[in-house]
């Protein structure tokens, strides 16, 4: 599954604790190797789960620990700017909208944008203007997880 999500914008669609954060690591891995001068970014719809794949992805990825970013609303929208600059940020969806509306992030400089619960992307939650924003990024790669 991973190496079809490498060729391109791929849905995943498979039960609880079959791997889906395994998968989008590896495609991670890749895309953050191939494009050093890029971001991965990972959207989760809660601060928990949030937090949750930040830890899950510093243990699978073999990058420095200031390489790092998680993103929430605890965070004051000054100490965000510079998470942006990270090579892997993880975030909810929210804060990236406002960030991305405030022009705190170029939508260019990602490599690899994965939604988690990606089946929430419909009418006017975050992940759908975010999808559409993103779509129109030449050589963007996108993972969805459900």
């Amino acid at each position: 599954m991973a190496q079809n999500a490498l060729r391109s914008s791929t849905l995943v669609s498979i039960p609880t604790g079959l791997g889906k954060s395994l998968i989008a690591a590896l495609v991670a891995a890749k895309r953050l190797e191939q494009h050093r001068e890029k971001h991965v970014v990972v959207l989760a719809p809660t601060r928990p789960l949030v937090e949750q794949h930040y830890r899950t992805f510093r243990k699978l990825l073999r990058l420095d620990p200031d390489d790092f970013a998680c993103v929430t609303g605890q965070a004051s929208p000054d100490d965000r700017s510079t998470a942006w600059s990270k090579r892997m940020i993880v975030s909810t969806p929210q804060v990236f909208v406002n960030d991305l509306i405030s022009g705190k992030i170029d939508l260019a400089s990602i490599s690899l944008l994965v939604f988690d619960e990606a089946h929430r992307a419909v009418g006017d939650y975050a992940y759908t203007y975010i999808g559409e924003r993103y779509g129109k990024v030449p050589h963007g790669l996108v993972l969805g997880l459900t």
